[in-house]
Formats: C-alpha cells, structure tokens, sequence
C-alpha cells in the first residue's frame, strides 16, 4: 500500500509540473521556416565544397591536364578486337558466326594496313 502511495505521489507531481510548464511558443511563419532551412542547406554545401578547394587550386595551377581513364587511341581498340576475335568462343548460332566472322576480318585487315 505504501508503494502505491508512492507511486501516485510521483504521477501527482508529473501531472503538476505539466500544468506549471509553458505551451509550446507558435510555430515561425512559412517564409521563416523556409529561411532558415535555406541558411542550413547553405552551411551543408558550403561544407561539401570547401572538401574540393585544394583539388580544384591545384588543377588551375597546372600546366598539363591528363585525363588517363578517357583516353583510348586506335590501337588500343584494334588490339581488343584482335583479342577478342583470337579467344573466340565456339558459335552458339548463326548470328554469332557472323560476328566472329566480320571480327576476323576486321583483324586482318588491322594487320593489312
């Protein structure tokens, strides 16, 4: 009993400090709202591309811009094609036949020229 007492004792005093406690203050109006979650996203992306600062200085000062992962010359594609048509699979149909066969001519006429 004793616990019980206890026990609405405390549901008491939490039901008397939600009655002390202040209502919840008006929400801002929409264009104030709208503010400032603007100057939040500004600080994120500010943020993000301050990260890139040093790498974009550095390529201004450069004197030689070198792309490697675009680069691809001729041979390099004759040399493909001359591979893929000398680990040519056994034809599954006649579609695949041609190909290998204009493959195979296409890699003797790299050869040719």
């Amino acid at each position: 009993s004793a616990k019980k007492q206890d026990g609405l004792k405390a549901v008491e005093q939490l039901l008397e400090g939600a009655k002390e406690s202040k209502t919840l203050d008006e929400p801002l109006p929409r264009f104030q709202q709208e503010q400032a979650q603007r100057e939040v996203n500004y600080d994120k992306s500010k943020k993000e591309v301050s990260k890139w600062l040093p790498i974009v200085k550095r390529n201004r000062e450069a004197t030689h811009m070198s792309y490697p992962l675009y680069h691809t010359s001729a041979t390099r594609v004759k040399e493909d094609i001359s591979s893929f048509a000398s680990k040519r699979p056994a034809a599954t149909s006649k579609l695949e036949e041609e190909i290998y066969e204009v493959l195979s001519a296409e890699q003797h006429a790299a050869r040719a020229s």
